[in-house]
C-alpha cells in the first residue's frame, strides 16, 4: 500500500501469457485485472 495510514493505492504488474506461459499480446482487455486498486492501512492517521 502506498501509505502507512489511511487509504492509498496498491499497484502490481499485470502480464498477458499464452497457454505455454509465454508473454502474449492476444488478451481480452475486458478480462485483464486492474494494475491499481485502493488499499487501506490498519493504522489510523492522527
Amino acid at each position: 500500500c502506498s501509505v502507512s495510514c489511511g487509504t492509498g493505492i496498491r499497484t502490481r504488474s499485470v502480464e498477458c501469457r499464452d497457454g505455454n506461459g509465454r508473454l502474449s499480446n492476444d488478451c481480452d482487455p475486458g478480462e485483464r485485472p486492474r494494475e491499481e486498486q485502493e488499499c487501506k492501512s490498519s493504522a489510523e492517521c492522527t
